[in-house]
């Protein structure tokens, strides 16, 4: 038996674009608010904010462990008495805090771990006697557990 070859007609190819850009530009802008890709959706509702105060160079011992289960929403506010450097590791985020103005660091905990929260420099404040330091010091630590 011989197959035959089918050939599309204009009609048919033009039917098929227009399926095309109908699903491109009507279905799928409504359906992407309800897809989530594998990533919790979390409304701000629900994100666990937490404020952490850095004085000479600690942070209060209770507040030396957040926890957290993967696909929570943070957002973690710092103050402090002096310029500092601070890194996230796991996640990879750095930022910096002065005194007077807090620093909020928002993330998505979308790894599993226990990752710690390190100063990287402090710029040091005279007015209550505190030089400059540049070696790293572990503040507190982020565990993320798996849902």
């Amino acid at each position: 038996m011989k197959y035959r070859k089918r050939n599309f007609g204009y009609k048919q190819r033009f039917l098929a674009f227009l399926v095309w850009v109908v699903l491109g530009t009507v279905v799928m802008p409504i359906s992407l608010p309800w897809m989530s890709f594998g990533f919790a959706q979390t409304p701000s509702a629900l994100v666990k904010r937490i404020a952490l105060r850095i004085v000479q160079r600690k942070i209060d011992p209770a507040s030396r462990l957040i926890r957290v289960k993967q696909g929570e929403a943070l957002e973690l506010v710092f103050q402090t008495d002096e310029v500092v450097d601070l890194h996230l590791h796991g996640y990879n985020r750095a930022f910096r805090v002065k005194p007077g103005e807090p620093a909020v660091l928002t993330l998505s905990a979308h790894i599993a771990g226990r990752f710690a929260i390190e100063a990287h420099r402090f710029a040091g404040n005279p007015s209550i006697g505190l030089k400059p330091k540049s070696n790293e010091i572990t503040l507190l630590y982020l565990e993320v557990y798996p849902r």
